[in-house]
């Protein structure tokens, strides 16, 4: 695809074009990793950088989303990863902040990598506010879990 075309792409995203980003797996690892759409994620990935606060919120999320399961398979992360993580709990936290911890637990490359998101205070004590409050009256042990993983990152952040 030209810039022209992955532009296009973008500006147009909805869910009817999930399919060309989704993560496509061979089921092998390494040099043996295979994924028909991994070239044109990365390519995405790379063009929307400069623009990502314009960029569809649900084109953000997908291409965080599928980017991160590929760790498992190709043994590394996508170098800024976190510039997407980030983008996502700035814009709606609420909405993604499941999102962002799930995409951290393909390994700890992916953890470490989309901890690198710089986030205002204010916008970091609320998520912190929302994980204690979540930890306290969750049902849920799985979520309990994954939140408590994510609990000290958010702590740092909150204090910076």
């Amino acid at each position: 695809m030209t810039n022209q075309e992955l532009q296009l792409f973008a500006d147009n995203y909805s869910a009817s074009d999930f399919e060309k980003i989704r993560s496509k797996w061979n089921g092998k690892y390494g040099e043996e990793f295979q994924d028909e759409n991994y070239d044109i994620r990365m390519r995405l990935c790379n063009f929307l950088i400069p623009q990502i606060e314009q960029v569809n919120i649900e084109l953000v999320n997908d291409l965080f989303a599928e980017t991160t399961k590929t760790l498992k398979a190709t043994f590394s992360i996508y170098t800024n990863i976190h510039v997407y993580a980030q983008e996502l709990l700035r814009r709606d936290w609420k909405k993604y902040l499941i999102d962002y911890m799930v995409g951290g637990t393909y390994g700890m490359d992916s953890y470490l990598a989309i901890g690198r998101i710089e986030l205002e205070k204010e916008i970091a004590q609320k998520i912190l506010d929302h994980m204690n409050t979540t930890i306290e009256t969750t049902e849920d042990e799985n979520e309990r879990q994954l939140i408590t993983g994510y609990l000290p990152r958010f702590q740092w952040l909150a204090a910076k």
